[in-house]
């Protein structure tokens, strides 16, 4: 039976641990927080399932490749929307040592998107490397698309325990053109607005935060379960902006990234990156 509900875009975090630690991730998992989703939230999956349709739907990370169970959540995702364009996002640094993933991508049709985060010369040595490896991806029958994340826009002020929101007090500002406004997280079962909404408590906790009052507007946001009505789903599926949108800037500004920050207390001036973009498509023609 066709689920009552569709929804453009939904996302499945299966774990914050990752090989890089990359400026502006919307989930936070640049700071090492080492979290697994354990394989029974594919229940949760199925159960949604019944309930809502999504166009698109990407599991991710952090680094899922990481996660050993990797395999299930594809099967799972496929099984449940089997209509979806799936992908997993990976950044490609970790596909060599998951070789028995390829069968079952191809087996349930999933993608490979490789995120390209950096023009340093270290990360782009090592993606020499990867983008071979997708290569033969590629070859053994998956669709494999290489995306430019090699700018970010910053949503929040600091970085680390000095990470802090903005304060344009313009939510509706800030939603419109949003990246992550048609980002619904599946996190705990249950579904969030944004990655930003879904895990801003943990990094909060991760860094001391919880009692900063700047953060406390942002941490009452009230995601949807399982038990809502129909007419519940069908509201938050087409809210808008509202009020945890405030803590993001209104301003879109975009910035280099760096893809191997470990000092989480670094002056805010010095979180734009200097290395100058290469022609990222003579990369992608390689695959």
């Amino acid at each position: 039976m066709t689920p009552p509900f569709r929804a453009f875009y939904a996302e499945l975090l299966i774990t914050t641990a990752c090989n890089l630690h990359c400026d502006g991730r919307g989930n936070y998992s640049n700071y090492g927080m080492k979290g697994f989703m354990d394989a029974d939230e594919t229940a949760a999956m199925k159960a949604w399932s019944g309930r809502v349709d999504f166009e698109h739907f990407r599991i991710l990370g952090g680094e899922p490749m990481i996660h050993p169970e990797l395999g299930r959540f594809v099967a799972a995702a496929a099984e449940c929307w089997p209509s979806a364009k799936r992908w997993a996002v990976s950044n490609g640094l970790l596909l060599a040592r998951r070789p028995e993933l390829i069968d079952t991508m191809v087996a349930t049709g999933t993608r490979l998107l490789i995120s390209f985060h950096s023009d340093d010369p270290r990360y782009f040595e090592r993606m020499r490397a990867a983008l071979a490896e997708a290569k033969r991806w590629s070859d053994a029958g998956i669709a494999v698309r290489i995306e430019d994340y090699r700018a970010f826009v910053r949503i929040y002020r600091g970085i680390g325990r000095n990470m802090r929101p903005f304060a344009d007090n313009n939510p509706s500002g800030s939603w419109t053109g949003c990246l992550a406004r048609r980002c619904i997280n599946l996190k705990a079962g249950r579904l969030w607005k944004c990655p930003q909404t879904a895990y801003l408590a943990d990094v909060l906790a991760h860094f001391e935060l919880t009692e900063n009052p700047e953060w406390a507007p942002y941490l009452g946001y009230q995601e949807i379960g399982l038990e809502a009505s129909d007419a519940e789903l069908n509201e938050f599926l087409r809210r808008g902006p509202e009020a945890c949108c405030g803590m993001r800037p209104v301003e879109k500004r975009r910035y280099w990234k760096d893809v191997f920050n470990l000092g989480f207390d670094r002056p805010e001036e010095r979180l734009e990156s200097e290395f100058a973009p290469v022609d990222l498509q003579a990369l992608i023609k390689t695959l």
